[in-house]
């Protein structure tokens, strides 16, 4: 999901380089608002009601301590984060009192700001995560729960048994589950896919219900998972699912019912089986996105997509001959490119973009061959993008012609996910080239270059005003420049001028 971002700030080029950080670096942040005093901006928190707030110190009107502190009292959900150039320890003192999550220096450390994003992203998620439990909980505790909003209360819903009948004399509902088969549904997902799905206990110990975000769960995905976690379940022989594709929160038992009805009429002796409730959702078993988990993993080890090429021909000759729908096409890719991804060291940026290629291609589709292209087009991105093992002589020549790159375009904005794209390696394989040849990050190393070649522009022309300087090596506003410089030289460009 994505998190409303409101930023507060008086100074344009700060909030620039704030927005360009978030829109560049990150997926899960979405800027809704913006504002330039502190009044301003807590009126926009109660029109927009973000998750975050992210606001410089010193602003018009009242600063960003008293909106901390307003927000605070008022709207305590929200997490609010202090970026200022001032370092007093007072400063920082009181953004830790009234509990703001971080208080961060400018100039801003990009790596630093990330990583302080991703804190509050999990924070955010846990909490949202309780909630929807809780709603579930509830739900099945017979409470009242009218208050569910429709967006939140239909899910899918697979209740699993193993080894046998549910005993007639025996009622139990929604404890909770054993910690080996939490163990066991967390061994087959990765975070992402975990984040979505909540596991209780049904009416005794040999029953559970698995409930799954109908929104970002897709049907097969949800049936090859209930299946994995039924066959890996301790002490079972064989298990028997029951699985409908859309509960309502607000009015479960009727719904719950029928598949108590199914789990009885159709549990085999030692059959393992998984029966859908819902007969038009039937999954075939031709599906692509149906792979085994281990094959899928072994490919993405050797970095060798090109071995699903043949799979893909044979299943689209399979949907042209069955006449599949084009949206189930769609769907059952769209699972596949998703578990493929999710095996890669950095999901969330492969995503965004196959899902963008993907959305341009099953717009403009004409035939079969041309989906097949573009299907393999996509694989070929994910395995351009992901990070390829590579000998000391290979890495060394990479991390050459990156550095020649940057040198050559230090008055220019340099992005690391520009870098990634054009150089086809990871953002965390390129901040180990730097570590291993230069000792510092990719972002630190711009930095570095970026003062350097500002002292040889200054020392070779001395009456050069100080924003031709600034913007000579990449900075659009001079002050913040003066800060950077200051930050790593210990004094201001003037100063460094007239040192002796």
């Amino acid at each position: 999901m994505g998190f409303r971002v409101l930023l507060a700030e008086d100074e344009p080029a700060a909030m620039r380089h704030i927005r360009t950080i978030i829109q560049r670096h990150t997926n899960d942040f979405n800027i809704v608002a913006e504002a330039e005093d502190g009044e301003e901006a807590f009126r926009k928190i109660v029109e927009v009601n973000p998750h975050i707030l992210i606001t410089d110190i010193r602003m018009p009107v009242y600063d960003g301590l008293e909106l901390a502190r307003k927000v605070k009292n008022q709207y305590p959900a929200i997490r609010t984060l202090i970026i200022s150039g001032y370092q007093e320890f007072e400063y920082a003192q009181q953004a830790i009192n009234h509990e703001v999550v971080r208080y961060l220096l400018k100039p801003i450390n990009v790596e630093e700001f990330i990583s302080c994003l991703e804190e509050i992203r999990r924070e955010l998620e846990s909490g949202i995560y309780n909630e929807i439990r809780d709603k579930i909980q509830m739900s099945l505790s017979l409470e009242n729960v009218s208050h569910i909003h429709p967006g939140d209360r239909y899910f899918r819903l697979a209740v699993i048994r193993i080894n046998g009948l549910h005993p007639r004399y025996t009622e139990k509902i929604c404890h909770s589950p054993s910690v080996n088969a939490i163990q066991t549904l967390a061994e087959l997902t990765d975070t992402q896919t975990r984040n979505k799905l909540f596991l209780f206990a049904g009416r005794d110990s040999r029953e559970m219900y698995l409930f799954a975000s109908k929104n970002t769960i897709y049907p097969e995905q949800f049936v090859s998972l209930v299946k994995e976690f039924g066959d890996r379940l301790p002490d079972c022989s064989y298990y028997t699912a029951a699985v409908t594709m859309g509960i309502d929160l607000n009015n479960p038992f009727p719904e719950l019912q029928q598949l108590f009805t199914l789990l009885r009429e159709q549990s085999r002796l030692g059959v393992s089986q998984c029966i859908l409730k819902d007969r038009d959702n039937q999954i075939d078993e031709q599906n692509i996105s149906l792979i085994p988990t281990t094959w899928l993993h072994h490919i993405v080890c050797n970095n060798d997509l090109s071995e699903l090429s043949a799979p893909l021909e044979e299943w689209l000759h399979t949907c042209k001959q069955r006449s599949t729908p084009l949206s189930s096409i769609d769907a059952q890719f769209s699972h596949l490119i998703a578990r493929i991804i999710s095996l890669y060291p950095q999901p969330a940026s492969l995503f965004q973009k196959s899902e963008y290629m993907r959305d341009i291609l099953f717009r403009e589709v004409k035939d079969y061959d041309e989906l097949l292209g573009g299907f393999l087009n996509i694989l070929e991105y994910i395995q351009c993008t992901h990070e390829k093992p590579a000998d000391a002589r290979n890495s060394h020549n990479a991390f050459e012609k990156i550095t020649s790159y940057i040198l050559n375009h230090l008055n220019e904005e340099i992005l690391v996910t520009d870098l990634c794209s054009l150089f086809c390696l990871s953002q965390s394989y390129l901040n180990k080239l730097f570590h291993r040849y230069e000792n510092t990050s990719v972002v630190r190393y711009i930095q570095k270059e970026r003062i350097r070649r500002s002292i040889e522009v200054m020392t070779e022309s001395p009456e050069t005003p100080l924003h031709i300087v600034a913007e000579s090596v990449g900075y659009d506003d001079s002050s913040y420049f003066s800060r950077v410089f200051k930050k790593q030289t210990g004094v201001s460009p003037r100063q460094y001028l007239h040192r002796d």
